[in-house]
């Protein structure tokens, strides 16, 4: 290939480019647009909210392809647990800066979903990997406060996956995981110890639920 076709193929090539970037870039901020619109008048079945998870998908695949200024917006939607997981194993300080800017009540309600998958219940492996990832954080770094905050969150969140509260069929019939998942989270959250298997010491204890 001599030059001449060299510039000719840059000159088409470029333009292209260009165009899908711009494409790209008016497609987020259209997103961005109606997603705001949605939360400003916080009506579900308002014009602006028909289109709404199609909007943040949008963004979700925006943020995949680079563009990171899009992460304090879908930090409002606390059922993107997958995409949440993901986005702080591949940039731990970059997610957990924008977590940091959070409003307090936005904060407590993403912080829980990080393990999460799409049916909520994270798997043991996703669990242990993003719990290591928030362990993982120097206690110099300026996201440390933030990632203990998470940590604690998952933890009390899916605390029957690394804590035993209660012996095997101590909960029977339909509902038995649900309500050992819950009061082994309440537990947890309360800073209890488990109290099986019980203590070789001689000694009597009881809990009231």
């Amino acid at each position: 290939m001599n030059l001449r076709s060299v510039v000719i193929v840059l000159a088409v090539v470029i333009p292209i480019v260009s165009y899908g970037d711009s494409s790209r870039d008016a497609e987020r901020d259209k997103a961005i647009k109606k997603i705001n619109a949605c939360l400003k008048r916080n009506e579900v079945s308002s014009r602006e909210c028909k289109s709404l998870n199609r909007n943040v998908q949008t963004l979700v695949e925006v943020y995949k392809a680079g563009d990171k200024s899009v992460l304090p917006l879908l930090l409002r939607f606390a059922y993107l647990g997958d995409f949440y997981g993901d986005a702080l194993l591949e940039d731990p300080n970059g997610f957990l800066t924008a977590m940091g800017e959070l409003p307090q009540e936005n904060l407590q309600a993403v912080a829980p979903a990080l393990a999460n998958g799409a049916r909520g219940a994270p798997s043991r492996e996703r669990f242990e990997e993003i719990r290591k990832a928030l362990t993982s954080i120097p206690e110099t770094s300026p996201t440390k406060a933030t990632a203990q905050f998470c940590l604690k969150a998952v933890e009390t969140a899916n605390a029957v996956l690394f804590v035993t509260y209660f012996p095997p069929d101590a909960f029977t019939g339909r509902g038995a995981e649900r309500r050992v998942s819950g009061y082994s989270s309440a537990f947890y959250g309360l800073g209890q110890k488990p109290l099986w298997p019980p203590s070789s010491q001689a000694q009597t204890s009881y809990r009231f639920g």
